[in-house]
């Protein structure tokens, strides 16, 4: 291994690197080989990212993508959405912030798009931000889905996806993305998204033509994009 690369690897702490390497399936290196996570859960605010247990208690299926997520947007907290709740002697933030880990080389997510699933009550949305972060050592982007609040996963981050270098940014993130719409769709009859809010990286024409490709293009769909397009 080249010395610059050895000097890269020490971005991530051996318990970050298990974290990444269980989520992208590959062979953890040997600092991290040993270490159990789920004796990790919660760490310090101080120290490395771990794994959380989600907001009711406990851990759940999400909660290796959610460690890799906190891991990537780290740098950009900040942006993220999120939400709060009123109570008559205080106000409580859907989301929590911690202190960004000192690393030899930030992180830069770039923003790709928000929509907003649907709006249950008035003043009450679902909104979903979607970041993809380039990720050195491991040389993949990394695509993630931040809502403002846990409701949904019982996080409010989640690592959905990866793809490597090679492949065109839009294509990633559409393959990742869209293909968890499809899943969403297929396994319970998610129902198409309600408003395009803000582009990023991709545009609003392409979103609405990702979602097209498994929900069908109908004329309020049409009027939405429309909508969406002359509110930018």
């Amino acid at each position: 291994m080249s010395k610059a690369r050895s000097d890269t690897e020490t971005l991530f702490h051996p318990i970050e690197q298990a974290i990444l390497c269980d989520w992208l399936g590959r062979e953890r290196p040997p600092a991290a080989r040993d270490i159990a996570l789920e004796a990790q859960v919660d760490g310090t605010d101080d120290g490395p990212i771990t794994l959380r247990r989600a907001s009711y208690g406990d851990t759940n299926e999400f909660t290796l993508a959610n460690a890799v997520a906190r891991l990537v947007l780290e740098g950009i907290q900040q942006r993220l959405p999120t939400s709060a709740i009123c109570y008559p002697d205080k106000m409580v933030l859907t989301r929590d912030y911690n202190p960004k880990t000192r690393r030899k080389l930030d992180l830069l997510p770039r923003f790709l798009f928000q929509i907003n699933w649907a709006n249950s009550a008035p003043g009450i949305s679902w909104p979903v931000a979607y970041y993809v972060t380039w990720l050195p050592v491991y040389d993949v982007f990394v695509v993630t889905e931040s809502a403002d609040s846990p409701d949904a996963l019982g996080y409010c981050d989640r690592a959905m996806g990866w793809f490597d270098a090679v492949t065109p940014l839009e294509a990633g993130a559409k393959r990742v993305i869209a293909g968890d719409w499809q899943h969403q769709y297929d396994e319970w009859d998610q129902q198409h998204w309600e408003n395009f809010w803000d582009e990023g990286l991709i545009s609003t024409a392409e979103a609405w033509a990702w979602a097209a490709d498994i929900w069908g293009e109908e004329e309020d769909d049409l009027d939405n994009e429309e909508a969406d397009e002359a509110c930018l």
